[in-house]
């Protein structure tokens, strides 16, 4: 399993917007073969910054997501949204235990 730890700092007048954008993947890239979770998270404590969760079978999988037309989308307003660079981790998972 592959996770996808993706955190950055929306533009205040463009919040609004990103809640919308974000969610607007949450049904296509849940329903892609490999996708075993997709999410993403407004902090509470800060409401211009935001965290993308996700969880993917494999590389494969996560290549496939950002070929799909509504990545590409998002892709194509997400720059302009937020401030300074995103910080973007993939974690590769050996195991997962539930506690």
């Amino acid at each position: 399993m592959i996770v996808i730890g993706g955190r950055f700092k929306v533009r205040p007048e463009c919040r609004t917007d990103m809640v919308d954008l974000a969610t607007s993947l949450y049904a296509p890239s849940r329903s892609e073969k490999g996708c075993l979770h997709y999410s993403c998270y407004q902090d509470a404590g800060d409401p211009d910054s935001f965290l993308f969760f996700e969880e993917w079978e494999s590389q494969e999988a996560i290549d496939q997501h950002f070929q799909t037309p509504y990545f590409a989308a998002f892709m194509s307003r997400f720059p302009d949204m937020i401030i300074g660079q995103p910080i973007i981790k993939l974690y590769s998972v050996d195991s997962v235990k539930q506690v």
